[in-house]
């Protein structure tokens, strides 16, 4: 059964749980029980065509559709996706009569075959295709498969000649642009994050390299990632995902191969938490803490090392003024000590989690 989407803006659901992993779960060794030095993550960086064509293609008939079933452009949330939209958009105004048609027929491809309705993340089937395109040469013709059905394939091979004449140049100049300054950051300053990281998981990263494709446009949200095996695709053309904020999103991604919600020390501290104070677990709180983790160590390393000061991308982006905005004070007064190397990760979780909970109860249901 894969998970449909309605057309209108992604539920709070999505909202928690976007840019976080999806199939089986990596096999996850504790950092403890090696003596050995954590070798620094390695990510393999590609800008393939076709995964690039492929997400754009995805994007704009999300527009298309979602404004024919009556959610118009302007009312898209966050503001950088509906930015994102209108891009499109002025693309596509840009074509040729005759390309708008080979273009307008290649959308119509994705909204017929209920791709629109379907998420980048959480469906079986588009991460099929992904992978699919994965392995296609830029200047061979992807083959059909289970995955890549004819009609998606004759859909991208239609398109691509429209692509490399009109949008593919500037995309393709925006993400070796984006690796350039993400490759520089990585070796600057990937070793210590990794080890520090580590450190704070009490777990060990799988072995690299990571793949990470960078496109123009990836998903609603700007990244996300799948394992099995690790894949992580992010957004060139986000300006929240520029300078420095590169490195985070990078080690932010590639934390959902060790951090989840139901295999890791992350989770089942806070699932132990709950149980004793017998209360659900707070929604999302992992991967707040994963944003939260990344933001501080990524702050104190590139401050330290070269004087620069950094906010953390949950701060710059607002992700602690919405459906968690009673998680930001207790992360900061109970997990950020043991991030700094006080106390153990269990006692911080469980009061990060105390906290939460009576904050709840003080503010009342939302």
């Amino acid at each position: 059964m894969h998970n449909l989407r309605s057309p209108a803006w992604p539920s709070r659901k999505f909202f928690l749980t976007a840019i976080a992993t999806l199939s089986t779960p990596l096999l996850m060794i504790p950092a403890e029980s090696h003596g050995a030095a954590e070798p620094p993550l390695s990510f393999d960086f590609d800008n393939s065509f076709w995964l690039n064509l492929h997400h754009r293609l995805f994007r704009h008939a999300e527009v298309v559709d979602w404004e024919q079933r009556g959610y118009p452009l302007a009312n898209e949330r966050p503001s950088r996706y509906r930015e994102q939209g209108l891009e499109l958009v002025t693309d596509f105004n840009r074509l040729s009569s005759d390309q708008r048609a080979v273009w307008r027929t290649a959308l119509q491809a994705y909204i017929s075959g209920g791709y629109t309705q379907r998420d980048l993340l959480f469906d079986d089937r588009l991460t099929a295709v992904k992978e699919a395109l994965t392995t296609a040469a830029p200047g061979a013709t992807p083959a059909t498969s289970d995955a890549l059905n004819e009609q998606l394939q004759r859909a991208l091979v239609s398109a691509a000649p429209v692509y490399r004449d009109s949008s593919w140049p500037s995309d393709d100049r925006s993400n070796a642009d984006w690796v350039a300054n993400a490759k520089l950051l990585v070796s600057r300053y990937g070793t210590e994050l990794t080890r520090r990281l580590s450190s704070v998981y009490q777990w060990r990263w799988p072995l690299g390299p990571y793949r990470v494709d960078v496109l123009r446009y990836a998903n609603a949200l700007g990244a996300y990632t799948t394992t099995g095996p690790v894949h992580i695709v992010i957004a060139s053309g986000d300006s929240q995902y520029a300078g420095t904020a590169a490195l985070e999103m990078l080690f932010h991604e590639a934390s959902h191969s060790i951090v989840t919600r139901d295999y890791s020390t992350i989770g089942t501290a806070i699932e132990n938490a709950c149980a004793e104070l017998r209360t659900p677990e707070p929604d999302g709180l992992w991967h707040a803490v994963i944003f939260y983790t990344v933001g501080s160590v990524v702050s104190k390393v590139v401050q330290r090392e070269h004087g620069t000061a950094y906010t953390m991308y949950a701060d710059a982006a607002g992700i602690f003024r919405g459906p968690w905005k009673s998680y930001r004070e207790p992360l900061a007064k109970h997990w950020q000590p043991y991030i700094d190397g006080r106390g153990s990760l269990a006692a911080a979780l469980a009061s990060t989690v105390k906290a939460i909970v009576e904050s709840n109860k003080a503010v009342g249901p939302a």
